[in-house]
C-alpha cells in the first residue's frame, strides 16, 4: 500500500500556491504558469502581447509571427523536491502561419513507498505534465487561436490522463496601442483516471481581460477577470474558528457582492524605462484572500519581477509571494533562434 500520508503533504505542499476553486479538479497544475513573465502578470493574463512563446499558454490568440524562432525555457523551483518547469517554442511556417508547442512539467520527486505495518519496501515518484500545440490566425485585427493539449499524470503505478483545448482572440487597436483578449480554457476530457473514484473533471474557465501601454509613458497596465464562468468563487473554510452569538450559536458569514467582484481581478503593471529593462508588478486578489491566514489582507497575491535584454537573449526572474514566510522564484530564459542566425552571417 502507498503511504498515504505521503502523498497528502505532497498535495497540501503544491496546492497551497492554488486557488481553492482550480483545487477542484484534475490537472489543477494547468491554473499556474511556469513562466516568469506570466507569474509577474499575477498568474492571469489574456492580452499582454510579447515575444515569449510560453504566453500561448495564457491565450493561443497571443501566438504572434515575432515569436518566429523563438524559444523559451523556466524553471521553478518549490518546497521540498517539486520543481515546476517548461519549454516552449514558436515557428512561424510560410503557407500556414505561426505554430507554438510547449511542454510543462510539475515533478514532485521520490517518495518512500511502505506496507500498511510502516515497513519500507521501496521508492515511487510522482509528476504531471502537458503538452500543448497551438495555432493563431489573424484577419484585420482580430487574431484567432486555439490549442490542443495532452495531460498526463503518474503517482507511483497509478496513471491518469487527459485531453484539453483553449480557444482565444485578440483585438489589437488599430492606431493606438490597446489589445482586449478573451480566452475559453481547459475544455476537455479525462478519458483516463487514477481509480473509478478519482476526479475526471477539468479546471475549466473563463477569462478576458485588456492591456495599454502609455503613449508618453514607459508603462503598459493590464486587468484581468479569471474564473468567470462562475459568479460566487468564495471559499468558506471549514477549519477556520467560527464566530458565535450570545446563545452560541454560529453566525453565517456573508460575503458582500463586491468582494465576490473583486476576487475575479488581477491587475498588472509593466514598467520600461529603458529599451533592455523590464519591471513587473501584480496583485491578485483572490490569492491574497485564499492564502491569507486572517480576515484581513495580505501581502500574498504580489508577484514582482523583471528582465533583462541583450541582443538575443533575455532573462527573467519573478518572486510570488503565498504566504508571510515566503514565497516562490521563477527564472526564465528566452532565445530568439532567428536573431542568433543573422547575427552569425552577418558576422561571416
Amino acid at each position: 500500500m502507498r503511504n498515504i500520508f505521503s502523498l497528502l503533504l505532497l498535495s497540501i505542499s503544491f496546492q497551497v500556491t492554488c486557488q481553492v476553486v482550480g483545487g477542484k479538479a484534475s490537472f489543477s497544475f494547468l491554473n499556474d504558469p511556469a513562466n516568469a513573465h506570466l507569474a509577474a502578470l499575477g498568474k492571469y493574463n489574456v492580452s499582454v502581447i510579447d515575444r515569449d512563446p510560453y504566453l500561448t499558454n495564457a491565450n493561443p490568440a497571443l501566438l504572434n509571427k515575432k515569436m518566429d524562432k523563438a524559444i523559451s525555457v523556466s524553471y521553478m523551483p518549490f518546497m521540498g523536491n517539486i520543481v515546476f518547469s517548461s519549454i516552449a517554442g514558436a515557428y512561424n511556417f510560410n503557407k500556414i502561419g505561426p505554430v507554438s508547442l510547449s511542454v510543462t512539467n510539475l515533478n514532485y520527486g521520490k517518495f518512500v513507498e511502505r506496507q500498511e505495518d510502516g515497513s519500507e519496501i521501496g521508492e515511487f515518484s510522482a509528476q504531471e505534465y502537458a503538452v500543448v500545440l497551438g495555432k493563431s490566425y489573424t484577419v484585420g485585427v482580430v487574431t484567432l487561436g486555439a490549442d490542443v493539449k495532452f495531460l498526463g499524470s503518474q503517482i507511483g503505478s497509478y496513471r491518469a490522463q487527459g485531453w484539453a483545448t483553449d480557444l482565444g482572440a485578440i483585438f489589437k487597436h488599430p492606431e493606438q496601442d490597446f489589445t482586449f483578449g478573451f480566452a475559453i480554457k481547459n475544455l476537455g476530457k479525462v478519458y483516463k483516471k487514477y481509480t473509478e473514484t478519482s476526479k475526471d473533471s477539468l479546471p475549466f474557465d473563463v477569462q478576458l481581460g485588456a492591456s495599454y501601454r502609455f503613449k508618453h509613458a514607459p508603462l503598459r497596465i493590464s486587468l484581468t477577470g479569471n474564473n468567470l464562468n462562475k459568479w460566487d468563487i468564495v471559499y468558506n473554510d471549514p477549519y477556520q474558528t467560527t464566530k458565535v452569538d450570545e446563545k452560541g450559536q454560529p453566525i453565517q458569514k456573508k460575503t458582500k457582492n463586491f468582494e465576490r467582484l473583486v476576487r475575479h481581478a488581477t491587475l498588472a503593471l509593466e514598467i520600461m524605462p529603458v529599451k533592455f529593462l523590464d519591471l513587473r508588478f501584480s496583485y491578485n486578489y483572490l490569492m491574497s484572500r485564499e492564502l491569507s491566514l486572517t480576515d484581513g489582507i495580505s501581502s500574498a497575491g504580489i508577484s514582482f519581477g523583471g528582465a533583462i535584454r541583450w541582443q538575443f537573449l533575455e532573462a527573467a526572474y519573478t518572486h510570488s509571494i503565498v504566504s508571510n514566510a515566503g514565497g516562490m522564484n521563477t527564472f526564465t530564459l528566452n532565445m530568439r533562434l532567428g536573431e542568433i542566425s543573422d547575427l552569425y552571417k552577418r558576422e561571416n
